[in-house]
C-alpha cells in the first residue's frame, strides 16, 4: 500500500482489507485515495495486479478480488493499460470454472473476443506442431470447453458475433466445432444459459449475417459438415415455430445462392432436424381436429398438424381444401401452414397437384414473398428460388389457365424456365398459335438486360435450347432475328458447360470426400483442361460450382486463383500436355502437384514479380 493516503471512517471487506465506503455499490472492496493526488485508485484492480509483481502470497487474494468485482471494475481494469489483458489469461487459469465464465460474461466484447480468437491460433499452432506438450499452450477456454459453453450467456455470443462477419469470427465458431461432445444443461441453469439456445444463438445470429456476407455462411455451414456436434445436436427441447423458422431462414438465404455440394447437403441436414424434432412424442391428430385448427386459427401443435398432412392420402386432402377453401379463415390458415413448412415435400406435393387451385397456389407464392422481403431478402432471387418447388407440370397450367403473363411478367418467366421440353411442347400446342407466342416471348425478352437473360439461362439451359431451336421455323420473323443474333451463342455456350460439367462429374465420381493427394492432381487437371478451352471462364467457373463439380470451396477457389494469375495461367498453357500424349496424365499430375504447393504458400505473387 505504498503512497496510499487511508481516508478516515475506514473498514473492513471480507477479504480483511481497509477499505472506504465502496465506489460502486455492489463492490466488496473501495477506492483510496493516493497521497499527494487527487487520483483514486481501485483497491480491487491493485490486488488484481499483486500477481504481476510475484507476490505469490497474494495469488489467492488477486483471484478472490477479480471474482468479487462488479463488472464496471473488470471493465476498468481493462481498459486502463492494454497490458493487462495478459493478465486474464492467469486469472482463468486459476479457480472455479463456471465463476471464470461469469467474468468472461462481463469483459469488454472486443477484449473477448480478441482473448478467444488469439487462445484459438495459438492452440491450433501448437497442436499441429511436434514440439511441445498441447497442454502447456491451452487457454481457460481449451480447459473448459465444455463448462465455458454451457455457462456463457446467449446474448454474449450473439454480441460477440456482431463484432465481425469476416472469417476472423471463426475462431469462436471452430472451437466449439472441435468439441468431441456437449455435455447436458446443468439443471439448475435457467433455460437462457444452456448451450443449446447458445449455439441455436449462433445459427440465429449467422442467418443475419450472411446478409451482409454471404461468405461467413458458406464457410460456417461448410465447416459444421465436418464436425460431430452438429449431427449430435438435440433440438427438441426449443419452442416448434420459433425453430422452424430460424431453420428456414437459413434455407431462405442459402438456397438461392450459388453454392456447392456440401451447401446443399446442409440444407437436408436442417430439414432431417426438423423431421426429427416434429416426430418428438407425437400424438396423432383427427381429420376433425385437423379441420377444426385450419377453421379456426387454433393450431395448437404444429408438430401434429405437419404429421397429419404427411400420412394423409394426397387426395384426401385435395379434396378438404376443395371443400373449404371458400372460407376466407380455412384459406388464411392454409396459406399460413403452407408458408410455415415450405420446405416439406408433402406440401410440395399439395401445390403441384392438378386439382389443385391455381388462384390459390399463386396467393401462397405472393404470401410467401412478402414474407421473404420482410426478412431482408433480395426480391430478385425470390421467384428464382421458390419455383424451384413448383413442379414443369403446374407450371405449365399456371401459365395456360390464367393471366400471369400480363399480371407479373417476372414470375411467369421463371415459371415458363420451369418448363421441361415434354410441357413447353404442349404448352405451345394448348396456346394453339406457335408463331405468335414465340414471337412473343422474343420480344420480352429482348427487353430483358443481359445479366437477367443469362440467369434465366442458367436455370434450365437446355428449355432454352431446345427453344431456340423452335425459333428457327419462323427465322424470318423480325424478334426471333434479334433474338437470335443477340443470345444464341451465348446460350449454346451455357448449354455446352453444363453437358461438360455433367462428363466432369461423371469421370471423377465423387461424394464430396478429399481424394488422396497422388490422384487429387489430376483430378484438377481434368477440370482445369476442360476449363481452359471455354471462351468465357468466368462463366465456366460459376457453372461449375452450381451444378457441383467443385468437392468444397477451397477447390473452386484454387481453380480460381490458377486462371486469374497470369503467371500460373501462361505457366499451364506452356507446360501441359495435351491428353493424347504418352504419359500425359503422370506429367500433369507432377507439375499440377507442385503448382499447387507454389499456391497455397502463395508463391505465385513473388513470381510474377520476378
Amino acid at each position: 500500500m505504498d503512497n496510499v493516503e487511508l481516508q478516515p471512517e475506514m473498514k473492513s471487506c471480507r477479504m480483511g482489507i481497509p477499505t472506504e465506503k465502496p465506489c460502486i455499490k455492489s463492490c466488496k472492496l473501495a477506492r483510496v485515495k493516493r497521497a499527494n493526488s487527487e487520483e483514486y485508485q481501485c483497491l480491487a484492480i491493485d490486488k488484481f495486479m499483486n500477481i504481476m509483481n510475484n507476490q505469490k502470497k497474494d495469488i489467492e487474494v488477486s483471484v478472490s478480488a477479480f471474482y468479487s468485482a462488479p463488472k464496471e471494475v473488470i471493465s476498468e481494469f481493462v481498459n486502463k493499460n492494454p497490458s493487462n489483458i495478459k493478465l486474464l489469461k492467469y486469472f482463468f487459469h486459476l479457480g472455479n470454472t463456471r465463476q471464470n465464465v461469469e467474468r468472461a460474461n462481463y469483459l469488454p466484447d472486443d477484449v473477448l473476443f480478441s482473448h478467444i480468437k488469439t487462445s484459438w491460433e495459438l492452440f491450433c499452432k501448437h497442436r499441429n506442431s511436434s514440439e511441445g506438450n498441447i497442454e502447456n499452450y491451452q487457454s481457460f477456454l481449451e480447459i473448459a470447453t465444455n463448462h465455458f459453453i454451457q455457462y456463457i450467456r446467449k446474448e454474449k455470443i450473439s454480441s460477440l458475433l456482431s463484432l465481425s462477419t469476416n472469417k476472423e469470427i471463426f475462431g469462436l465458431l471452430e472451437y466449439i466445432a472441435e468439441m468431441e461432445y456437449i455435455e447436458p444443461p446443468d439443471e439448475n441453469i435457467q433455460s437462457e444459459e444452456n448451450s443449446l439456445l447458445a449455439l441455436l444463438g449462433i445459427i440465429e445470429e449467422l442467418s443475419e449475417n450472411v446478409k451482409k456476407s454471404d461468405d461467413t455462411l458458406q464457410k460456417f455451414l461448410n465447416d459444421q459438415l465436418h464436425y460431430p456436434f452438429l449431427k449430435e445436436l438435440n433440438l427438441n427441447d426449443l419452442t416448434d415455430l420459433e425453430r422452424i423458422e430460424k431453420l428456414n431462414q437459413i434455407v431462405d438465404v442459402s438456397i438461392h445462392g450459388t453454392y456447392d455440394s456440401e451447401l446443399k447437403n446442409l440444407i437436408k441436414l436442417l430439414k432431417r432436424y426438423n423431421r426429427e424434432i416434429l416426430n418428438h412424442d407425437l400424438i396423432p391428430l383427427s381429420e376433425r381436429e385437423f379441420l377444426d385448427y385450419l377453421m379456426t386459427g387454433n393450431i395448437h401443435n404444429l408438430n401434429q398438424t405437419l404429421e397429419y398432412i404427411k400420412l394423409t392420402p394426397l387426395m384426401d386432402i385435395i379434396d378438404l381444401i376443395s371443400i373449404y377453401e371458400s372460407s376466407v379463415v380455412f384459406k388464411d390458415n392454409l396459406i399460413y401452414i403452407c408458408w410455415l413448412f415450405r420446405y416439406e415435400e408433402c406440401i410440395h406435393a399439395i401445390l403441384n397437384h392438378e386439382m389443385f387451385s391455381n388462384e390459390l397456389l399463386i396467393e401462397i407464392i405472393y404470401y410467401n414473398y412478402g414474407h421473404w422481403i420482410l426478412n431482408g431478402n433480395d426480391a430478385e432471387d425470390y421467384f428464382s428460388s421458390f419455383t424451384l418447388f413448383i413442379s414443369p407440370e403446374k407450371s405449365k397450367q399456371i401459365l395456360i389457365e390464367t393471366e400471369m403473363i400480363k399480371a407479373d411478367l417476372n414470375f411467369a418467366l421463371f415459371l415458363f424456365s420451369n418448363l421441361d421440353e415434354k410441357n413447353l411442347d404442349e404448352f405451345f400446342v394448348e396456346l394453339n398459335d406457335l408463331e405468335t407466342t414465340v414471337e412473343m416471348f422474343c420480344r420480352i425478352f429482348m427487353m430483358l438486360g443481359d445479366k437477367k437473360m443469362e440467369h434465366l439461362f442458367l436455370k434450365n439451359p437446355h428449355l432454352y435450347s431446345y427453344f431456340m431451336n423452335k425459333m428457327k421455323d419462323f427465322k424470318n420473323k423480325e424478334e426471333v432475328i434479334n433474338f437470335l443474333t443477340k443470345y444464341e451463342k451465348t446460350l449454346m455456350q451455357i448449354d455446352k458447360i453444363f453437358v461438360l460439367s455433367d462428363e466432369i462429374i461423371e469421370r471423377f465420381q465423387h461424394t464430396n470426400e478429399i481424394p488422396e493427394p497422388n490422384t487429387y492432381s489430376d483430378r484438377l487437371f481434368g477440370i482445369l483442361n476442360e476449363l481452359i478451352k471455354i471462351d468465357n471462364i468466368g462463366l465456366g467457373i460459376k457453372i461449375f460450382e452450381n451444378k457441383g463439380v467443385f468437392l468444397h470451396r477451397e477447390e473452386r477457389d484454387l481453380v480460381q486463383k490458377i486462371v486469374d494469375n497470369p503467371y500460373l495461367k501462361s505457366h499451364i498453357m506452356e507446360k501441359m500436355i495435351p491428353m493424347d500424349e504418352e504419359h500425359s496424365k503422370e506429367s500433369n499430375s507432377d507439375f499440377l502437384l507442385e503448382l499447387m504447393l507454389e499456391v497455397n504458400q502463395n508463391l505465385a505473387p513473388k513470381l510474377v514479380e520476378k
